[in-house]
Parts: C-alpha cells; sequence; structure tokens
C-alpha cells in the first residue's frame, strides 16, 4: 500500500506528472501526448526545508558578524549608536573597507 501511496500520477488530459496530492512536477509524454512512465517518484527530503528561514538569522549572542554582509552588518547595528561605532572601527580593520558600509554607518552617528 505505501508503494501504491508514493507512486506518482499521471494526468490523462494533460500529461503532467504528479506527486500524491496533485501537484505537478513536469510535462512528460510523447509527442502524441502518451503519457510517459515514470515509476515511482523520490519523497522529498524533510530535512532541507530546516536551515530555511523566514527573516534572516538575528545575532542573539551579540556579538559582531565579522565576515558578514553588508545587510547583515546593518541588521546587527540596527539603531545602537555603540553597534554602529564599534561597526567602524571593525570596518576600518578590514583590508579594503567597504565605504558604503563606512557612509550609512557614520550617516548614523551624525544624526
Amino acid at each position: 500500500m505505501a508503494e501504491q501511496e508514493a507512486a506518482e500520477y499521471i494526468d490523462p488530459n494533460s500529461g503532467r506528472a504528479s506527486q500524491p496530492g496533485g501537484v505537478a512536477i513536469s510535462h512528460l509524454g510523447d509527442q502524441d501526448g502518451t503519457p510517459v512512465d515514470l515509476g515511482i517518484l523520490d519523497e522529498p527530503d524533510d530535512d532541507e526545508d530546516e536551515d530555511v528561514e523566514d527573516e534572516p538569522e538575528s545575532d542573539d549572542d551579540g556579538e559582531y558578524p565579522e565576515d558578514g554582509t553588508i545587510p547583515e552588518v546593518k541588521d546587527w547595528v540596527d539603531d545602537d549608536l555603540n553597534r554602529a561605532q564599534e561597526a567602524i572601527d571593525r570596518e576600518h580593520q578590514r583590508p579594503n573597507p567597504r565605504s558604503t558600509l563606512l557612509d550609512y554607518l557614520e550617516s548614523m552617528l551624525e544624526g
């Protein structure tokens, strides 16, 4: 019974293959519209979606995102002027400070 539930279904009208539940996965068929038998579809890994989050990771421990992107540094700073100054200091220590980030952070401190 489980093997029967895992088998895909080919809609005879559209030639589209779908998993149980009716989710179409592709348009399959010969030129005359005859559906192609794919056998049994692989079940998706439940673990694949665990690492995906709707919101960017928050830095709960309060540490500066050393190798962070500009948006990650901005998120870490938020509207905290102390963090803005720390980010400026850290950015100046980089071999190639990011001028757009520095401009953004310095404008925060100015006003």
